[in-house]
């Protein structure tokens, strides 16, 4: 009895399988690639930062005048 059913419903139940294992590796697929990506937006903000504090410091401009001369250029 069980072996019938099994026999009968086995190509649906590797379906069933294949389809649910298909599902999840797409939704594995989007977390990794959204993962990445803020990343690779969080050392590009990290890289401009150093640059902006390099730039701050060749300046030869106290910290009170850099504050100054910064003043509404915040975005």
């Amino acid at each position: 009895m069980i072996g019938w059913l099994i026999s009968e419903f086995w190509p649906l139940i590797v379906g069933g399988a294949g389809v649910l294992w298909a599902l999840l590796e797409n939704r594995r697929a989007k977390k990794h690639k959204a993962e990445n990506k803020s990343l690779k937006e969080m050392a590009d903000r990290s890289k401009a930062s150093d640059q902006a504090v390099r730039d701050g410091k060749q300046s030869g401009l106290s910290p009170e005048e850099q504050v100054r001369r910064n003043d509404g250029d915040w975005k």
